[in-house]
């Protein structure tokens, strides 16, 4: 697939690459996104906790994978594994999320975006700067990305 481009929304808004992963909604900023691919083959490391799916090498670049339904403690079927990687950058590093499906592009005025609250489980709220509630009440959670970035270096 093509690099994505980023594109700023209206005035008090950003545009966000929304995916699924485990049947929960997230998001990132379209600005942290270089490119979104299908699952590639990874070499698995070992003796890494189990959030670090692996490795793969993007055109000389090795990328980290993280599958973060470990992260946010999410039950774990044995025959559902992820079938794309977005890769997103963040102060120069270069990182792969595994998730399902990617599912849209939406502008999301700042003005919606809600603060998570002591109904958003512990382990989502570690990693999401809020989140934005739909009409079906689902809610689209909205990755940190430097929370993400920062455990690789945990």
């Amino acid at each position: 697939m093509k690099p994505v481009e980023p594109k700023q929304g209206g005035s008090g808004s950003s545009r966000y690459t929304v995916f699924t992963i485990s049947d929960q909604y997230f998001a990132l900023e379209i600005s942290f996104i270089k490119e979104v691919m299908d699952f590639p083959g990874i070499t698995i490391l070992p003796n890494k906790e189990a959030s670090f799916t692996g490795v793969f090498n993007l055109r000389g670049k090795i990328v980290t994978v993280i599958d973060i339904r470990y992260l946010m403690k999410f039950e774990i079927p044995e025959n559902k594994n992820p079938k794309m990687v977005i890769l997103a950058e963040y102060n120069s590093i270069l990182i792969g999320i595994a998730v399902d499906q990617v599912m849209d592009l939406l502008n999301i005025e700042e003005i919606k975006i809600q603060v998570p609250s002591r109904k958003t489980p512990a382990a989502i709220a570690n990693y999401v700067l809020g989140f934005l509630e739909k009409k079906n009440s689902q809610h689209i959670y909205l990755l940190d990305i430097k929370k993400l970035v920062g455990t690789l270096r945990s």
